[in-house]
């Protein structure tokens, strides 16, 4: 079976990434949109027009108005496969877990649960957690499952994103997607430092600066990202390596 996700239609390059999908999760909060890197805003999710009328003959058809009340929408799933808040380190560099708050409309809000972490939806976490720092379209293994934290400093955002996949060889095809991208991205004073199973970042994104870290270990990949200039890479890599 091909596992493989065609990329999703692309939005404005700093709507992506790591920090992308946790979005305005904080109403701040953003792993690395581009224009340069972790986005500070979220990405837009497509959605679908359905019909409610049609005309025949030259006149109309009333459709019935739906009465009652519509089910109050689940919150956020905080728990994913085997993925949950364990596996959220305690803090990235100076950033803390910070209690997400609803997304807005436009880019496909989501109830809160009243935690830093929320599942995300498989079929689209592996795509959009890439950076968009490039016109060209991937393509990249589907996640089986997915979760992002938020997390805070001084009032500037933070997240992380923990994406398990079917196999170590999806895992690295998706790793190896990410880093090349990367390397796409505006700099700030250094190149990106990527290993076969690790990478560190530091770049721009509309006007803020962002430092990155994530690695991949057997089938998991786990990437985060906060903004700000003054954040050590390697000491983020490290925080973000202690996810277990």
């Amino acid at each position: 079976m091909n596992r493989s996700l065609p990329a999703r239609p692309r939005t404005a390059p700093e709507t992506r990434g790591v920090a992308g999908v946790i979005g305005a999760a904080m109403a701040l909060l953003l792993l690395a949109g581009c224009s340069g890197s972790p986005a500070s805003g979220p990405r837009a999710t497509g959605s679908s027009a359905v019909s409610g009328a049609s005309a025949s003959g030259g006149s109309s058809t009333s459709v019935p108005t739906a009465t009652g009340t519509a089910p109050a929408p689940s919150a956020a799933a905080s728990t994913a496969g085997d993925l949950s808040g364990k596996n959220v380190p305690s803090s990235l560099g100076s950033f803390t877990p910070a209690v997400a708050t609803p997304d807005d409309e436009e880019h496909g809000g989501f109830v809160p649960n009243g935690t830093p972490v929320r599942a995300l939806d498989p079929a689209y976490a592996a795509t959009e957690a890439l950076p968009a720092c490039s016109s060209a379209e991937v393509k990249v293994p589907r996640a089986t499952h997915g979760i992002a934290a938020t997390y805070s400093y001084k009032g500037k955002p933070g997240s992380l994103i923990v994406l398990d996949f079917n196999s170590e060889t999806d895992a690295k095809a998706w790793f190896s997607a990410f880093t090349t991208l990367v390397r796409a991205c505006p700099r700030v004073g250094a190149e990106p430092v990527i290993t076969a199973t690790t990478v560190t970042d530091r770049r721009e994104s509309a006007g803020s600066v962002w430092t990155e870290a994530g690695f991949v270990k057997g089938s998991r990949a786990t990437m985060g990202s906060v903004q700000s200039a003054d954040q050590d890479p390697t000491q983020l890599l490290g925080d973000v390596r202690s996810a277990r």
